[in-house]
């Protein structure tokens, strides 16, 4: 990841770097407990690759339940890769091609991780794409606002999105999440992040 120090495109026209990270998760067996708890991604993409013993959940609101995210097979030639929408470009595409209020275009769906129900652990690579710090959310609205894909919008509430919760442990959701949106709209994406990864840090 870059460095602030190292980055010279802060405040240019055309920012070219990234704080793109990628991790590697490990779940350790426990039929009672979630390896992550229910959330969406902040940022823009995020491509998930899990091992044979999956545990990827995302949430249908239209039945509201989770569904498993198939795994990959232990012998297969081909690796499996489950592409999430961020906050980032849900909002944004949302925004930007006219939709009102919380009207998007592509959800930024919220999932969770179950531990294994067996006893080999589970592991997992996530690459978490993030737009170039001195972007805003009203920049990026800006440059995509004449994209307009053939594809029908459907409504999902701000505080839907992890993005524009409090994430601050032990504290409740007091903020208006559309309020805080309209908030955050120009201010550097790079210091929201910054922002959020206080909020998760966990002693």
């Amino acid at each position: 990841m870059l460095e602030e120090e190292s980055c010279n495109c802060r405040g240019g026209d055309d920012p070219i770097c990234n704080i793109d990270l990628l991790r590697v998760f490990l779940y350790d067996p426990d039929p009672t407990a979630l390896g992550s708890s229910p959330h969406t991604d902040w940022g823009t993409l995020t491509v998930v690759w899990q091992d044979e013993v999956g545990g990827l959940e995302t949430f249908c609101p239209v039945h509201q339940i989770y569904a498993e995210v198939s795994p990959q097979k232990r012998d297969e030639k081909f690796y499996h890769f489950v592409v999430h929408v961020g906050d980032v470009t849900s909002l944004t595409m949302g925004h930007a091609s006219g939709g009102k209020g919380s009207q998007v275009r592509f959800p930024s769906p919220l999932h969770r991780v179950q531990c294994p129900r067996i006893n080999d652990p589970r592991i997992s690579l996530v690459y978490f794409c993030y737009p170039p710090p001195p972007l805003s959310l009203a920049t990026l609205e800006q440059r995509i606002k004449d994209y307009s894909p053939p594809i029908n919008s459907m409504t999902i509430p701000y505080q839907s999105y992890y993005l524009l919760r409090n994430q601050t442990s032990g504290e409740k959701i007091t903020r208006d999440p559309e309020a805080f949106y309209q908030k955050i709209r120009e201010k550097p994406l790079g210091d929201v992040f910054r922002d959020k990864w206080e909020q998760v840090q966990r002693e």
